[in-house]
Order: C-alpha cells, then sequence, then structure tokens
C-alpha cells in the first residue's frame, strides 16, 4: 500500500493500481443518484448474449466486451478458452 496526489495534491491511499477511495467516491455518488429518483426510474439493465461459434465453442456478449467459453479436450471440446463452469466459478468469485 502506498500514497499518491488526488486531484488536489492531497495524499490518498492507493492498494495496487486500485483507487479505492475514487472507487467508494463513484458507488456513493450512484447510489445517491439513485436515491434521488423515483422507485420506478431506479432501474438499471444489464444484459449478456451467447452463441455457440463452432461446436463447444462458446461467444458472449456483455455489454461492449466479447468473451469466449470452450470445454476440454475430454469433454469433446478443443481446450481454446476458459470453460463455462470456469466463468461461473470466477463470477462466484467476484
Amino acid at each position: 500500500m502506498g500514497t499518491e496526489p488526488d486531484e488536489a495534491g492531497t495524499a490518498r491511499k492507493v492498494h495496487g493500481r486500485v483507487d479505492l477511495e475514487r472507487q467508494r467516491a463513484e458507488i456513493d455518488r450512484i447510489r445517491a443518484e439513485k436515491s434521488a429518483k423515483a422507485i420506478p426510474d431506479r432501474k438499471v439493465t444489464t444484459r449478456a448474449v451467447a452463441r455457440i461459434v463452432a461446436d463447444t465453442r462458446i461467444e458472449g456478449r456483455l455489454g461492449r466486451f466479447t468473451v469466449h467459453s470452450d470445454e476440454p479436450a475430454d469433454r469433446g471440446g478443443d481446450d481454446t478458452a476458459p470453460s463455462p463452469l470456469q466463468f461461473l466459478m470466477a463470477a462466484v468469485a467476484f
């Protein structure tokens, strides 16, 4: 853990490359913005679309990001990307 100056030149604690204070401030800002709205207007939509590319290979679109998935050879895949189960395990870890 170290420190680095913020926009005003004040020293801030920084963990690795993650600026925790800045992230917290952004989360607090978004929460305040959402709380100021009527309950029906507080919706957030998250979309994910997946398609089979070939055999066991899958392409997923998550917002503006694209991810690829494949099964290991012992399950009939080519082992070219993490399996869907590995993505699920990573999602739970987050």
